[in-house]
């Protein structure tokens, strides 16, 4: 009668465990437009492209329930699931052909003796706007006349850049066919008056005699320019008849398409901000909004891994230090430029003033931004389409690019066709019972709650044989006659 009892409970643990693993048939009709927070409607246009794109802004991103994004879903007019795939990093826009600006240029008067000073024998006229007009010899006593317009030492005027800064500059001249090569040294100036070097380099212009190419450097790299450069000098160990001059202005960086958000910082202590984003985003740059005139406060920054719980060791990681500022300077307002912060996405962030300077009570802003998170769907099935997020314990749905999109390379899901937004649906979602939340879950998680659920009986079943021996043993003690 005990075994029989014993091996009851052990056939009913067995059909419990049985019929928790089993998914019937249908399970998959769970997954609907209906056990989803929100839906969006998606235009597609044009339509028939069989593949589309559609960006998640951060209001969408923050009603997903999953920190891994699973409860996303694109469904068709039939209460599908299409086949969805996350983008990558949407790749950075070819960075412009380097400006260039065509300056005026005047020959330099050479010195008539090693210790004439330029204040001693050329005088500079500008105009109003500080411009060059012409540049000639104070003294009566005339050089020789330049040969084909060639000399060793010529102005430039860089007026026309209006304060921006200038990376190179670059020479032509006339041809000769014997080919030439010039050593040049670059002098800037604010007054035209005092002088500092800010480059050197050689030109060259020489025929290669195996090949009857030519070989041509007319660039010269510029360093350590300032903002009030109005005026360049050429100086070359023997003479050049320059026939132009252009100044090649800084290469403006690769812009990479990202989203923003402008964020009000929790305090969390003295010296302590926080910040929630409501969903893990990979920033990529961050600026610190100082509300206070002539405030500077020196901050490390920490992330919270999206793996790592409150509480645990370590779980804050440090991404960056930085100066955050706002200054006023003759009327102007100046503000810390934003910083480059390298590394994984993160939700939650940490701000901590440096222990030197003192506690400040101001409440502080962060604007951060982050590659736009894209997902691309299969158009299939009927349409309309519809975009569904919010949905706990959602099974995995996404696959990767390369098996969405035939012959895939990098990049190339954002050639495809954009679907448009429409306006949000919000909508309640009952509770889910424990079998809508085992039919949701994945195969691992149900594993794992099975394997504690079979530990758990085999506990029960362990306490209810030692209760039932043990009560057998008092039971026959109780029967025995006394010696």
């Amino acid at each position: 009668m005990k075994v029989s009892a014993a091996a009851a409970f052990a056939a009913a643990g067995l059909a419990i465990v049985l019929l928790l693993t089993t998914r019937p048939v249908g399970a998959e009709a769970q997954d609907a437009p209906t056990a989803y927070l929100a839906s969006v409607p998606l235009a597609l246009e044009p339509a028939g492209q069989g593949l589309y794109r559609v960006p998640l802004p951060l209001a969408l991103l923050a009603r997903l329930r999953t920190a891994d994004r699973h409860d996303v879903r694109v469904f068709n007019a039939a209460g599908e699931s299409v086949p969805i795939a996350w983008s990558g990093v949407p790749p950075a826009a070819a960075a412009p052909e380097p400006r260039r600006i065509e300056l005026p240029r005047f020959e330099w008067p050479p010195a008539a003796r090693p210790d004439e000073r330029d204040d001693d024998r050329v005088r500079v006229e500008v105009r109003s706007d500080g411009s060059v007009l012409r540049v000639e010899r104070r003294s009566a006593t005339r050089h020789p006349p330049a040969v084909d317009g060639a000399a060793s030492d010529w102005l430039l005027d860089l007026s026309a850049l209006a304060g921006e800064l200038a990376v190179a500059i670059e020479l032509q001249w006339n041809a000769q066919t014997q080919g030439i090569v010039r050593r040049a040294h670059l002098l800037a100036s604010s007054d035209a008056r005092v002088w500092r070097q800010v480059g050197d380099g050689t030109v060259l212009s020489l025929r290669d005699d195996a090949s009857g190419q030519w070989v041509q450097q007319r660039r010269i790299a510029l360093q350590s320019m300032r903002s009030d450069d109005r005026y360049l000098r050429l100086q070359f160990d023997a003479p050049l008849a320059l026939q132009g001059a252009q100044a090649e202005m800084r290469r403006p960086e690769p812009a990479l398409s990202l989203d923003s958000e402008r964020f009000r910082l929790a305090r969390a202590g003295p010296r302590t901000w926080t910040l929630d984003t409501g969903v893990a985003l990979p920033v990529k740059r961050m600026q610190i909004h100082v509300p206070q005139d002539n405030s500077v406060l020196a901050l490390a920054i920490d992330r919270r891994l999206p793996e790592l719980s409150a509480g645990q060791a370590g779980d804050w990681v440090t991404a960056a230090s930085h100066v955050a500022y706002r200054m006023v300077r003759d009327g102007a307002i100046l503000n810390s430029p934003p910083l480059e912060v390298p590394g994984s996405a993160a939700r939650e962030w940490r701000f901590t003033l440096d222990e030197r300077l003192a506690p400040v009570e101001l409440g502080l802003e962060a604007t951060l931004w982050w590659p736009s998170i894209q997902l691309v769907f299969a158009e299939r099935g009927p349409g309309p389409f519809q975009l569904a997020l919010g949905r706990d314990n959602a099974p995995l749905a996404t696959i990767e690019r390369s098996q969405l999109i035939p012959g895939y390379r990098e990049g190339d899901e954002f050639k495809l066709p954009l679907a448009e937004l429409g306006v949000v649906v919000e909508r309640q979602v009952a509770a889910q019972s424990f079998t809508d939340v085992w039919l949701g879950s994945e195969r691992e998680q149900r594993r794992r709650w099975v394997l504690w659920g079979a530990l758990a009986f085999a506990v029960l079943v362990l306490a209810l044989l030692a209760w039932r021996l043990s009560r057998d043993l008092r039971t026959g003690q109780a029967q025995r006659p006394d010696s």
